[in-house]
């Protein structure tokens, strides 16, 4: 295994081309909290990648990790299921939330712990991790974000 900053690359029985990456294995946004288990699960149901506006999406996470969006610009960026998502859920609310993908298409946690809330995300494959906002519905906004990405070979 090769630790690379905050970031595990896995080696995992890959065939010999793909025994090695050398594309960057952090992104700016990375900020790895303590724990990795326990904490209470956002159900991906709640998490939404951005689909249009991203560069503008990340702009506006500049410099802040988080920002609340209100239902239009959310299903602007995010599209109609965050409509769907939220009906009948008064006590939820939009939030454009950092998080890093280390693949094209990683698989995405997100977890409370108390008042933080932790940006987990995994893939396969040899990519340059990149920073990319996720819109993710939420009953209050944390105190505190921690933003963390793992690929493996």
């Amino acid at each position: 295994m090769t630790v690379i900053g905050s970031a595990a690359l896995f080696l995992l029985g890959a065939a010999p081309l793909q025994s090695w990456c050398n594309l960057p294995a952090h992104a700016s946004w990375m900020r790895p909290g303590t724990r990795n288990e326990g904490g209470r699960a956002v159900p991906a149901s709640h998490i939404f990648p951005v689909v249009s506006g991203l560069s503008r999406s990340v702009e506006s996470l500049r410099h802040r990790p988080i920002r609340l969006l209100d239902a239009a610009e959310a299903a602007k960026l995010g599209g109609t299921g965050i409509r769907t998502a939220m009906r009948g859920q008064r006590r939820l609310r939009p939030y454009l939330v950092r998080a890093v993908y280390p693949t094209r298409h990683p698989t995405i946690a997100v977890r409370w712990y108390g008042d933080h809330l932790s940006v987990n995300s995994g893939g396969l494959g040899c990519f340059p991790f990149t920073n990319r906002p996720i819109i993710v519905l939420l009953n209050r906004a944390p105190k505190q974000l921690f933003v963390d990405a793992h690929a493996a070979l």
